[in-house]
């Protein structure tokens, strides 16, 4: 996947900043579980190390909701972890 490529280019650091800004999440390289914000190990507690990963730039809106002026959103990323915006 090109999202991936992106963020395990030889000499760019996790946290680089990418043109257009993207949201940095993390896959565990077992289970291939998406995770944001990102971790550093798996979620299991077998202290697997996650690799960084660029997360899709695009997404579905799940549920949402406002409050006054305030809007927020729940957003179903293709690379599998929920956002809320």
């Amino acid at each position: 996947m090109a999202s991936e490529d992106a963020a395990e280019e030889p000499g760019r650091e996790p946290g680089a900043q990418l043109d257009p800004p993207r949201l940095l999440g993390s896959r565990d390289p077992d289970t291939g579980e998406v995770y944001f914000p990102p971790r550093r190990y798996s979620v299991d507690g077998r202290l697997r190390e996650c690799m960084p990963v660029v997360l899709s730039s695009a997404g579905t809106l799940s549920s949402h909701t406002s409050l006054g002026k305030r809007h927020y959103g729940e957003v179903d990323l293709p690379d599998g972890p929920r956002i809320i915006t």
